[in-house]
Order: structure tokens, then sequence, then C-alpha cells
């Protein structure tokens, strides 16, 4: 599981809007790299992105999450392009996607910041799909939002344990014999 987000975004803006939107959307590192500014909607709190196979799909960011995204935003003056930009050692940004490499380099910076343990991108996006399961959500919706083309890849994340599984059937009602009418 991915520590607190908090106590890795208290970095800087473009370090913490990435690794909000990682944790509020389980993007991968490609889809992130290649998340575009004009296709993000602030008021919906939505971001398309494109997947693999070129799939495009909606994610949608927390209200803490868009906070952060919003505040890198206003740092730049672009209004389409990539949505995030690579800074240079002097705080120069360049006006070109960030690289996967330049994704998980965030990340490491982030978590060195933080003092934290050993934490990739990719634990993001599998938090990210154990908290949708964790929350309710249901398989499809957590599929949907991850971009799997097949649910069993979605299901290898599911986290929760034994004693869910078993209230989620206690919930089902099967009539008794007794409880039935007879012809």
């Amino acid at each position: 599981m991915v520590p607190a987000v908090a106590h890795v975004v208290a970095v800087a803006e473009p370090v913490a809007g990435v690794i909000a939107v990682l944790a509020s959307t389980g993007a991968r590192r490609a889809e992130l790299a290649g998340a575009r500014r004009e296709h993000y909607d602030p008021g919906e709190r939505s971001l398309r992105i494109v997947g693999k196979g070129n799939k495009e799909r909606e994610v949608y960011l927390t209200e803490e999450s868009a906070v952060y995204v919003g505040a890198w935003l206003a740092r730049t003056v672009w209004r389409t392009g990539p949505l995030f930009l690579p800074i240079d050692r002097w705080g120069i940004v360049a006006r070109r996607h960030l690289t996967t490499k330049a994704v998980a380099d965030t990340v490491n910076t982030a978590r060195d910041a933080a003092g934290l343990p050993r934490l990739t991108a990719h634990d993001f996006r599998r938090t990210f799909i154990g908290e949708l399961l964790d929350s309710g959500a249901d398989l499809a919706t957590a599929q949907a939002l991850v971009g799997h083309a097949n649910p069993t890849t979605t299901a290898r994340y599911d986290r929760r344990p034994a004693a869910t599984r078993r209230a989620a059937v206690a919930r089902l009602h099967i009539p008794r014999p007794e409880d039935l009418e007879a012809p």
C-alpha cells in the first residue's frame, strides 16, 4: 500500500501534481507522461487519457488532487500541450511531454524527500485499484477507470479479505422451504 499521499505531495508543485494524479487516477506512467492540458477539465476534475492500444478513457481526480494540479497549471502560461512539463535544474520549463522515466524519477524524488521506503509509480496504480474495491466500487467500475481490457487483470489487485467476501454472501436472501407457499 502507498503511504499517505500527503507525505509525498508536500514537495514542489509539479512533483505534487504528478503524484496526486497517479494516486487519484491509477494512471500508468505512459498515460500520465502523455496527458494533455487541454484534456483536463478542472470543473469536472476529469482528465481524458490515452491508454494501451491508443484507447481513450476518462479518469477523475479527487478534490485534493485537483488543487495540486491547479497549482501546477497556474505556474505555466500554455493552454495546450503536455499536462506536465519537465523542469531542468535551473528551473527552466521545457515545452514537451515528460518521459516515462521522468515520471518514475518524480516518484523517486518525492519518495526520497518524504523519507519513504521503495515506491514506484505502479504502486499508486495498485493502491488505487485496491482502495476502489475496498470502498465498495464494483470490479467493472474499477476495470473501466484503470483501462484494463480484461476483468481478470483488475481482479488480481483485489485485496479484500475473506471476511468481506463472506459478508457479501451473507447479504443474499435465499428463501427457505418453509417460507414458500404451497401451490
